[in-house]
């Protein structure tokens, strides 16, 4: 149903150990790529209308707005170091479980088009223009942020977020294109970098 899943575009860990960007091991499937340092800058030329970048110099008062839709969430996931699959696969293949399970979509409708907001308090998933909060993922609980590209060549995003030890949940995104996944990494970045130069500053 799926056919050959193409490897993941772009991976961000963003753990409480370590705030800025790595590399996990891959497979011929899914392959980590690092985000660019982009000296805390963010390409404001994109000239995608449902990307929409309020880019301030203050840490509180930046704030990325993205139009997606929402797939749903997995929950109770559980990552197996051991597992001859490297972690980010084994994310991954547990998504795509669910929906063959029916329990995250294949494909959204309409009425499933959420406005994705991030700043440094974290990400606010909300419906009928951000009047309808229907989400909220606090920084200090997403454990990686993964770009990737489902069996029908789209590109989604899914947010793994820490709800307990060694138990995580997982809420999935498609973008209408993959500029829009990218650029959501992106912003997160930079909201990272932002976190710790401040952080910084006050030692």
């Amino acid at each position: 149903m799926f056919g050959k899943r193409t490897r993941s575009k772009s991976n961000l860990n963003a753990s409480q150990e370590s705030l800025g960007p790595s590399n996990s091991s891959g497979d011929s499937h899914s392959t980590a790529v690092n985000i660019g340092d982009h000296n805390d800058q963010i390409d404001n030329s994109l000239g995608i209308d449902n990307i929409n970048l309020k880019f301030n110099s203050s840490l509180h008062t930046r704030q990325f707005e993205f139009s997606a839709y929402y797939l749903g969430t997995v929950s109770k996931l559980m990552m197996v170091a051991g597992n001859r699959k490297s972690l980010e696969t084994q994310f991954i293949s547990k998504i795509e479980e669910e929906q063959l399970d029916g329990k995250v979509k294949l494909k959204p409708l309409p009425i499933d088009e959420v406005l994705i907001k991030l700043d440094h308090h974290g990400f606010q998933i909300s419906r009928n223009n951000g009047d309808d909060v229907v989400l909220r993922v606090p920084l200090h609980t997403l454990a990686k942020l993964v770009m990737y590209y489902d069996g029908f060549n789209k590109s989604n995003l899914a947010m793994k977020v820490i709800v307990g030890k060694d138990m995580f949940s997982c809420h999935v995104f498609q973008c209408p294109h993959e500029q829009v996944a990218v650029s959501v990494c992106e912003a997160l970045q930079v909201i990272f970098k932002a976190i710790m130069a401040e952080s910084y500053a006050t030692i």
